[in-house]
């Protein structure tokens, strides 16, 4: 709550960083460098996308847990989603905050914007002030996400033990939301959403809330640690709203018609929004509306309008194309099929019904699920996927693509919890066991089974080796590490992972050297 002054080590940032960027602007610093804190943002968020990661594993090995002994372990998993939830709401809440400034601040077609998230590479008023003053102080965006981090740290801290004083303070410490002492008037305490935000430029603002993110998902990774080493249940509360427009199809023929569902994705059913499509008001069922026009002209078209809940206004803008008939055939991921993996393809021929098309592949086989294909390439390198489409009773060839084939590559292991090639005893002690990570610019998100690995070290001049037959470490591995020094290293070999369609993979060996 308040703080009279006292400035968190997060807020002192938050300072460093506006006066920074206030020089700059004085300065008229050329664009490109105020473009480099687009890559600061990047960067976080590739931390929050780790962290997502990693909490996957421990979720995964409470799982696995709880398959062994339910009774000991299940309350505790029950507690561990609990929280999962709990930080994906409040992550998803600021991801909101993003995207509506990036919108004040570029426009409502603001290129940042992209499937619901910011890009902060792509923004393009990166000195505007106008964004933070207006949505987190004018509109007192800021004092929601004051109370729902207040929230937060309030219901992680009242599922610890009082006595967990290390985790309650690293609690209090990430999600502080202390009064701030004016840098401008000296002996002034501000409101924290005025002092954080207030003047703040947009191109600090979106990695300021980003680092937000990475404060929940690390006291998420905290407790969900915290709850492994224990052995009473959460409970979980979704109540995160967003505008979502669901499409028939993006691709129309002139003449064809254009249809959509528009409705407020909310855990409530009972909840009626307001839904407004280019001025007209559609019927809602179950938070749910249907809009439908003629597609009567050929190109780009805009759908634009807003969905009001409970007095709060979401607006949206939406883009379809309308075209003359033509086969599209598209990846998925990329214009590559993984062997040995099913690949999502979409096929469709614009104008034409799904009844009325038979798809064909050269070098491997296909089948539908819902309104995609999926293919599964044989051994060759090249597969061909077309379409026949069935136009007043004759069938019509609409064309090919052509797909290159590829293995999948195989993933990198590492000791969870630890980034680099050292790492300290107590680092290590704390770790679980041995997760997989794919290659940054493989599109799919397979999962890998480490099946067995040996940890041996030299200890007391002896070497030591012992062995797992899973992914978490058994005792006697950890039994090692109590003993290892500072100096030597803690070897992980002979890492053995279950692959796609059940392929036993050979990973790369581990070396780390403890400080």
């Amino acid at each position: 709550m308040s703080g009279g002054g006292k400035e968190t080590p997060r807020q002192k940032m938050i300072g460093m960083m506006y006066l920074v960027l206030t020089a700059m602007l004085a300065l008229n610093v050329s664009a490109e460098v105020l473009n480099a804190f687009g890559l600061f943002e990047k960067g976080l968020s590739q931390t929050v996308k780790i962290f997502r990661e990693k909490n996957d594993v421990t979720e995964a090995g409470f799982r696995a847990a709880d398959t062994e002994n339910h009774e000991r372990v299940g309350k505790w998993l029950e507690k561990s989603l609990a929280v999962r939830a709990k930080s994906e709401e409040i992550i998803a809440f600021m991801e909101s905050l993003k995207v509506e400034m990036v919108l004040v601040g570029d426009g409502p077609e603001a290129p940042a914007v992209q499937d619901g998230h910011v890009h902060g590479d792509h923004i393009i008023n990166v000195s505007s002030t106008e964004p933070s003053s207006r949505c987190m102080v004018a509109l007192q965006r800021g004092v929601e996400l004051k109370q729902k981090l207040e929230e937060h740290r309030q219901y992680l801290i009242s599922m610890a033990d009082p006595e967990a004083t290390s985790l309650i303070a690293t609690i209090e410490s990430l999600l502080a939301t202390n009064d701030v002492e004016s840098t401008h008037d000296a002996g002034k305490v501000l409101p924290w959403e005025v002092g954080t935000f207030s003047d703040l430029p947009l191109i600090a603002v979106v990695p300021l809330i980003t680092q937000m993110q990475v404060n929940i998902l690390t006291c998420e990774a905290d407790m969900m640690s915290y709850f492994m080493k224990q052995t009473d249940v959460g409970t979980i509360k979704i109540d995160n709203f967003d505008p979502i427009i669901q499409p028939v199809t993006d691709y129309v023929v002139r003449g064809g018609k254009f249809e959509a569902k528009v409705f407020l994705a909310a855990s409530d059913k009972t909840l009626e929004p307001e839904v407004v499509v280019n001025g007209q008001k559609l019927r809602t069922v179950e938070g749910k509306a249907k809009y439908e026009t003629m597609a009567n002209h050929v190109g780009e078209q805009t759908l634009k309008g807003v969905i009001t809940l409970n007095g709060k206004p979401y607006p949206f803008t939406y883009h379809y194309m309308v075209a003359e008939p033509s086969v599209v055939v598209s990846p998925s991921k990329m214009n590559v099929l993984y062997r040995g993996v099913e690949n999502p393809i979409d096929v469709s021929a614009a104008g034409i019904p799904d009844s009325k098309i038979q798809i064909t592949i050269t070098n491997g086989t296909l089948k539908k699920e819902g309104s995609q294909y999926v293919a599964v390439p044989g051994p060759g390198k090249i597969c061909d996927i077309g379409a026949l489409a069935e136009i007043n009773g004759v069938k019509s060839d609409m064309g090919s693509r052509q797909f290159r084939v590829k293995n999948v590559p195989t993933p990198t292991p590492s000791i969870d919890g630890i980034e680099g090639k050292t790492a300290s005893r107590s680092q290590l002690e704390a770790s679980q066991g041995i997760r997989t990570v794919m290659p940054p610019d493989f599109e799919f998100d397979l999962k890998f089974t480490v099946k067995s690995f040996v940890v041996f070290a030299s200890i007391d001049g002896y070497v030591r080796e012992e062995i797992a037959t899973s992914a978490m470490f058994t005792d006697k591995q950890r039994q090692i590490m109590k003993k290892i020094q500072p100096g030597q290293r803690l070897s992980i070999t002979d890492i053995k992972a279950i692959g796609p369609g059940g392929k036993e993979f050979d990973l790369s060996d581990i070396s780390v050297k403890v400080r």
